[in-house]
């Protein structure tokens, strides 16, 4: 009687594995919206004497700074001239005030955001009330991220396994409804059965971003235990494929 065995190493976290089973994962979590300000001269903005510069954006590189390439919208509020000529006094005017808080998922930003608001602070109190608020834009925060879903299915004897093993089905949860349908399939991978002597594994392994997955991911190996090691080395290795972050 042949006598197969199959095990798993590395970071999996099943041990025994019944047909129509599935692991998931988080995906990653939408973008931030991120603000900055600094001060520009003359030479960089349409102000004649400089001023302030206001970029919004979303940090798409997820390092908590809004890099050049990801700033969608700026501002400048343009400084007065520092060296005129001093002119009749007038009625003291009015300063203008910004304030921005952050905005609950809703009509105006699904998954939140921030509220940029604007207006002059006609009471003086150096605070932007609700009620001298003129103008809002919204900096709105990115669609979350989906779930990876990985699947192990029995597979008979046949073209893909001569004596059986298991089907492996990965894809991202496109609809959320925590299932992998058919249409959500990206990638199908087959573990066969050892022959006698020889046990099956398995190894995961942390996948950085690059080439293989742009956000990173999880690598799978495997392949048979030839030197009955009980641990799957570098040249055992006959499969591989990649469940990567969406």
């Amino acid at each position: 009687m042949k006598k197969i065995q199959i095990a798993f190493l590395g970071i999996l976290l099943f041990a025994t594995i019944a047909c129509g089973e599935d692991k998931t994962g988080v995906g990653d979590a939408g973008y931030n919206s991120l603000v900055k300000m600094m001060q520009v001269g003359e030479e960089d903005s349409h102000c004649e004497h400089g001023g302030i510069q206001i970029d919004t954006g979303l940090d798409t590189n997820r390092n908590g700074m809004l890099e050049e390439w990801e700033i969608e919208w700026t501002e400048v509020l343009c400084a007065a001239n520092p060296s005129g000529e001093p002119g009749q006094d007038g009625q003291d005017g009015f300063p203008t005030l910004f304030s921005s808080a952050p905005e609950a998922p809703g009509d105006n930003c699904p998954h939140g955001g921030i509220a940029l608001h604007w207006g002059v602070d006609l009471n003086g109190d150096g605070d932007l009330t609700v009620q001298e608020v003129t103008d809002t834009d919204y900096l709105c925060h990115g669609e979350p991220g989906k779930t990876s879903l990985v699947e192990i299915h029995q597979e008979d004897a046949g073209i893909h396994c001569v004596d059986g093993g298991l089907r492996i089905l990965t894809g991202v949860d496109q609809d959320g409804d925590g299932l992998l349908g058919l249409a959500e399939v990206a990638s199908t991978a087959y573990l066969c059965n050892a022959k006698a002597g020889e046990s099956s594994l398995v190894r995961l392994d942390e996948e950085p971003a690059g080439t293989n997955c742009a956000r990173g991911g999880v690598r799978v190996q495997s392949g048979l235990d030839t030197d009955g090691s009980g641990a799957l080395e570098d040249p055992e290795v006959r499969y591989t494929q990649y469940v990567c972050n969406p």
